[in-house]
């Protein structure tokens, strides 16, 4: 997947969360809230013991696991190469090889370039 597909993809969610949003307000307010309060809480939890540069970044969408000692470069270039791997699995299921290798190979340079400057940063 391409980083033109995955964003039209992010920007189609984002249409219908606004869809539904909209649709709850107007029919529905008290169930809107409900629905608020929920995800609310489940995003502060889930995102409760990340530090700041961590919680909207590609290793907190991708709910990766605290290390602890992990140095805050080392954790989000981790955090880009889940996201990555993500990214090429979904490729693999649409039939586009060739974006799945190359999501991989960008996965794996992450790592790489994970092991090489960041383990002592």
């Amino acid at each position: 997947m391409t980083a033109t597909a995955r964003q039209q993809r992010i920007n189609r969610a984002e249409d219908n969360c606004r869809y539904v949003r909209e649709l709850l307000r107007e029919k529905q307010p008290g169930f809107r809230a409900l629905l608020d309060t929920a995800a609310s809480a489940v995003e502060r939890e889930r995102t409760a013991g990340y530090p700041d540069g961590l919680r909207d970044h590609a290793f907190g969408r991708t709910l990766c696991r605290m290390i602890d000692g992990e140095p805050l470069l080392a954790a989000r270039s981790r955090g880009y190469a889940a996201e990555s791997a993500a990214d090429a699995f979904q490729a693999i299921r649409d039939g586009d090889l060739a974006d799945a290798r190359a999501l991989l190979n960008a996965a794996l340079s992450y790592l790489d370039d994970r092991d090489v400057r960041m383990v002592t940063a």
